[in-house]
């Protein structure tokens, strides 16, 4: 690859929060988070874990409704596939080895043509109750660092 590639691959990364219907590919999927957890990490120490939801499963809805506000807003935008990142205890700086798994995913989905959006909201809800975590799968142990949500652009 070369570096006006790279630059053109980085610098057309948008926030995407208008999004089509279309089901996002399971390898597609698959991509995205393993490019996640390539991400670079303090020492050496990949304690990342992404939790995906997919449009349409029971666990998704739960997401949706909890990080809803009070006036019903998705904060997700209706996209198909929302992908949790948390860290566990082992991490030494979680919120920056969060980020670059973020970061790394939100490329990956835009190097597949598809569109993304990075959103917090989920982060201090789900860190704050623990039952939330229990019920949606999240280990109660790690911490919630941010989401991001990936669906085929409208």
């Amino acid at each position: 690859m070369e570096r006006k590639q790279v630059e053109e691959i980085i610098s057309s990364r948008k926030s995407v929060r208008s999004f089509s219907n279309d089901k996002v590919e399971l390898e597609d999927i698959a991509t995205i988070v393993n490019c996640g957890l390539k991400a670079p990490c303090a020492r050496g120490i990949h304690a990342g874990h992404i939790y995906s939801f997919i449009k349409g499963e029971a666990k998704y809805n739960r997401l949706v409704k909890y990080a809803s506000d009070e006036t019903g807003r998705d904060p997700f935008y209706g996209g198909n596939v929302i992908l949790v990142v948390a860290m566990d205890p082992s991490s030494l700086y979680p919120d920056l080895d969060g980020a670059a798994i973020i970061e790394n995913m939100l490329l990956a989905a835009s190097m597949l043509g598809l569109g993304a959006c990075w959103i917090n909201s989920p982060r201090k809800f789900l860190n704050e109750h623990p039952n939330y975590k229990t019920e949606l799968g999240i280990d109660t142990n790690n911490k919630v660092i941010a989401s991001i949500v990936v669906s085929h652009k409208a």
